[in-house]
């Protein structure tokens, strides 16, 4: 554990994938690239935001709604959104109004 808090320490607060800048760790995760969580050696370790975590674990899953309207809130634009989550900007803007148009 202490090594997996340092390795956040010197990852200077960037996404590996995307290299968004996020100053609150819980928006950062560890992806051990060995799929192994007890190797905490830092040639297994990658920084990624929760967004890029989510999409190298669940490629097609509905997590990526959340994201658009979250990414979409925090000032980011579809273009960024898009590529941040890897899908197009015309879906990002039908996920998008899907989420936010749809009675809760």
């Amino acid at each position: 554990m202490r090594r997996r808090l340092r390795y956040i320490q010197l990852a200077a607060e960037t996404c590996h994938a995307c290299h968004g800048r996020f100053m609150s760790d819980n928006r950062l995760e560890i992806h051990h690239m060995d799929q192994d969580r007890q190797n905490n050696a830092t040639s297994n370790l990658v920084i990624l935001c929760i967004y890029c975590h989510r999409r190298v674990h669940y490629p097609d899953s509905e997590w990526r709604c959340g994201a658009v309207v979250e990414l979409r809130q925090s000032g980011l634009s579809f273009q960024q959104i898009a590529k941040t989550l890897a899908i197009s900007r015309q879906r990002c803007h039908q996920i998008y109004k899907m989420v936010t148009l749809c009675p809760k």
